[in-house]
């Protein structure tokens, strides 16, 4: 792409765009004018390069101190006609219309007129949940009321509109008090990760449920604040490994959808932010079927004219699949599934979510892994630790400097590994992860690389030492993400 943004700009606009540009132009341009910014556009539309000696040779009809006016005039008659093609599908576009109408026609005079815009704006922001343009919308209402209406019933009016936002106000109250519970569960999994390990580290995050539960109800009406009560305690009760109890609260929001359909398209980014939780859950509780159920249907919601929906969709199903395959120990299948994919993956990498981009480049890694392809796998991994991607999660820190020791164990690197299992113990403490079955892995590949003791024997203390830590605290099961490794030492000590 030619990095020059009225370039990059023309050439992401669909064809049906294009089309409405060059309408537009005949509607708001003089004949001068029109020719010399469509004829630029239709340069611009055939060349997707940025090259200013180029176009003075091409575009002979631009003179050299006009150019910048007219890169930025282009630039913004673009802008504004794609607000108009897509007015009549962008709630945030339409809302603006209405408040700017209501606006013009108060300058003019036009009290009651304004009004009417006003309400048509409190009628979209109401249908959407967005409390702040509502009560924006509605001081607005209120000021024209009480010193410009002339109609018999403005008391009333007024009543209305003023105990309306007495109740936002109660509203907005309760949702930032969800709100900053949402962050405060977003803040911990940056650090933590899907699971807690120690149960009562997220007593803090229980304590502002009790809070919030002493001093509020949730509006069973508002979609928006059941999602955010729900879907933030099935976080907190995952957290914990309550992982029945972290699916039932999303069933409750998946049947919120369901018995009221309208809600998937009016809170779609929610929706889809739902079906991403889902998923999570469903594979921690092995109901693959589901999960998949759910990738596809994020798949279905795909817009090729729609970059930033595209990416979300790609980097959630995508890596969202792929570690259904890990799960179930599907590595060829996982592999096939990436290398079927890795084209998309290149556009997209630079992109994907800096909080899981190590995330989802181990699980690419861990694929090879356990297809055996150790080489490959290692080249994936060392994406990951020789960049500066390797900072949230701990669960996601550990386990891919845990994968790094196997691989080089598979690949008999018996001398690197001496140094390697130092700097990853030192590494784990410095995490505040070390933990059970941390110690129980230091200590059993310890035994065979420095100590060269025998690897049945080994393995064999390190399985046992592994179901004690299960049994003292279920969460120790998930110490090593989405890979089983009690059944990699089970098939070591088989062998």
């Amino acid at each position: 792409m030619s990095k020059h943004r009225l370039f990059d700009l023309i050439h992401e606009m669909r064809p049906s765009e294009k089309r409405y540009f060059k309408q537009y132009l005949k509607r708001h341009s003089n004949n001068s004018q029109e020719t010399i910014y469509a004829r630029f556009f239709d340069y611009i539309v055939q060349h997707k390069y940025y090259s200013k000696d180029h176009i003075f040779k091409k575009c002979s009809y631009i003179q050299p101190d006009q150019f910048q006016n007219i890169q930025s005039r282009l630039y913004n008659s673009i802008l504004e006609s794609l607000r108009a093609f897509n007015s009549t599908s962008s709630f945030r576009i339409q809302l603006s219309e209405h408040q700017v109408n209501a606006e013009i026609l108060e300058k003019k005079g036009m009290f009651d007129e304004a009004l009417q815009f006003l309400k048509k704006a409190e009628k979209l922001a109401e249908d959407n949940e967005k409390i702040y343009d509502l009560d924006t919308i509605l001081t607005h209402q209120e000021l024209l009321l009480t010193t410009r209406s002339k109609s018999p019933k403005h008391r009333e009016q007024i009543s209305k509109v003023q105990k309306r936002k007495a109740e936002l106000e109660i509203q907005r109250l309760r949702q930032k008090e969800l709100f900053a519970i949402r962050t405060e569960v977003y803040n911990y999994f940056r650090v933590i990760g899907r699971l807690a390990r120690d149960p009562s580290s997220v007593v803090h995050i229980e304590q502002k449920y009790k809070e919030f539960d002493a001093r509020f109800s949730i509006d069973q009406n508002s979609c928006i604040e059941r999602q955010y009560y729900y879907c933030e305690r099935s976080v907190l009760y995952r957290f914990k490994g309550e992982l029945k109890k972290s699916l039932d609260d999303l069933e409750i929001i998946r049947s919120m959808y369901d018995e009221n359909p309208k809600l998937k398209k009016v809170y779609e980014t929610e929706y889809l932010k739902f079906l991403s939780d889902y998923i999570i859950v469903c594979n921690l509780n092995k109901k693959f079927k589901n999960s998949l159920e759910a990738i596809q249907l994020i798949r279905s919601y795909n817009d090729p004219s729609n970059k930033q929906k595209q990416l979300f969709i790609f980097e959630t199903c995508f890596f969202f699949e792929l570690e259904v395959y890990l799960y179930q120990q599907q590595y060829a299948k996982a592999v096939a599934f990436f290398q079927l994919n890795e084209n998309v993956l290149h556009i997209f990498e630079n992109n994907l979510h800096s909080v899981n981009q190590q995330s989802k480049l181990y699980r690419i890694a861990l694929s090879y892994f356990g297809d055996g392809q150790y080489k490959t796998a290692l080249r994936w991994l060392n994406k990951i630790l020789n960049s500066d991607i390797l900072q949230y999660r701990k669960d996601i820190i550990v386990s891919v400097r845990l994968l790094n020791i196997l691989i080089h164990f598979e690949l008999s690197n018996f001398s690197l590994l001496k140094n390697r299992l130092t700097t990853t113990a030192t590494f784990i403490k410095k995490a505040n992860r070390w933990l059970p079955s941390e110690k129980a892995f230091i200590s059993a590949f310890n035994s065979i690389v420095l100590n060269q003791k025998n690897e049945i024997d080994a393995f064999t203390t390190l399985l046992k030492r592994l179901e004690e830590a299960e049994n003292g605290n279920y969460l120790e099961h998930y110490f090593f993400n989405y890979f089983d490794f009690k059944h990699w030492v089970q098939v070591k000590i088989q062998q």
